[in-house]
């Protein structure tokens, strides 16, 4: 399965949707592009697929999945989802975590904490 492909089709408005396809596929701009999708999650992310947190977690039973990160060293990982959560969740960088039928996305940590978003397809 291409990850990023899956995670763009499902969980992006279509009207962002080949912009960061681009963005993601060229090595100079990748890094830029998962920062500003992170920092405008918001504009970006089909907001119907959003879930409660209870409600992610009784979809995951440590599925294998995917990682997008601004870290280079966690970028493009393919590891269980109980390890991704580990390595991603509150590091203060943006991160997305891409499975079969969910996502979550962290925002860049501007101030405070940051934004976490948990989306499943319904």
């Amino acid at each position: 399965m291409n990850y990023e492909s899956y995670f763009i089709k499902n969980f992006i408005v279509r009207s962002r949707q080949e912009r960061l396809q681009y963005e993601l596929k060229s090595m100079k701009k990748r890094q830029y592009g998962i920062g500003r999708f992170c920092h405008h999650a918001e504009d970006w992310l089909d907001m119907s697929k959003i879930c409660k947190t209870e409600d992610f977690t009784a979809l995951t039973e440590n599925p294998k999945c995917y990682v997008i990160a601004y870290q280079p060293e966690l970028d493009k990982l393919q590891c269980s989802l109980k390890h991704a959560l580990k390595l991603v969740l509150g590091n203060g960088m943006a991160a997305v975590i891409v499975g079969d039928g969910f996502a979550v996305v962290e925002t860049e940590q501007m101030q405070g904490i940051p934004v976490r978003y948990f989306l499943k397809l319904f």
